[in-house]
């Protein structure tokens, strides 16, 4: 005798999916490479409920039911994100368990694909054997590269790129190519000295600031400012 799936198991098969999503992009129809927003950023596990009532007063279906007691008309479907364990990293799914277990309350992950094409900037200018970047290579080879989901859509790191040059958080300007210099090539880099980048970078683990004090002989220069106005 067949059994009819539960709720539980609907809701993992789900979050299964999203978590799938950004590995088969190419695979998908332009209409449905967006769902690939919903996928969990590296770090992060997605938790699928699915609900019963309005916005505004929805709750749980229990997680032993049938999965027919939920329908699309009547119900709703909240996804969120928690922080992975080392064990669910490593784990190739979500399981029945995984999702029972998930009853603590849901950290709302709120991010800026600008905040992180900003950061994956500033790790390609580490590399010392890169005399620039360039824009075309860092947003179709590196970025695709760095585990972001929505950096799997070509079209969705197009318009985080030019998001974040007309905030000025990433600078442009041409530069000779050294395969054809009849025709420039586009670089890119980090606008460092701007307020609201220097913020992002400083929660980088082993960001260091560009500036280095500079040690120098005889008394302070206040002193000497305050010594010139009497």
């Amino acid at each position: 005798m067949k059994t009819e799936k539960t709720i539980s198991e609907e809701q993992s098969e789900i979050e299964a999916a999203l978590d799938h999503l950004p590995a088969l992009v190419a695979q998908l129809p332009a209409a449905l490479k967006p769902l690939v927003r919903l996928s969990p950023r590296k770090g992060f596990r997605v938790q699928v409920s699915l609900r019963r009532g309005s916005a505004k007063d929805s709750r749980q279906v229990k997680q032993n039911a049938p999965a027919s007691r939920w329908l699309p008309d009547s119900g709703l479907v909240a996804i969120s994100y928690r922080p992975s364990t080392a064990e669910e990293d490593q784990a190739t799914g979500p399981s029945v368990e995984d999702v029972q277990d998930s009853l603590a309350k849901p950290v709302e992950i709120v991010t800026d694909p600008v905040q992180d094409i900003v950061t994956a900037l500033a790790k390609a200018e580490k590399d010392p054997q890169l005399g620039f970047v360039s824009l075309k290579w860092f947003r179709d080879t590196f970025l695709p590269q760095q585990g972001y989901p929505w950096a799997a859509i070509p079209d969705e790191r197009q318009r985080v790129l030019v998001s974040a040059i007309d905030r000025n958080w990433i600078l442009t300007s041409k530069v000779a190519n050294p395969k054809n210099p009849q025709f420039p090539v586009t670089a890119i880099k980090v606008n460092r000295p701007l307020s609201e980048v220097h913020s992002i970078l400083e929660r980088e683990p082993g960001y260091r600031s560009g500036f280095n004090p500079v040690a120098m002989r005889g008394e302070p220069l206040s002193q000497t400012v305050l010594r010139e106005r009497r």
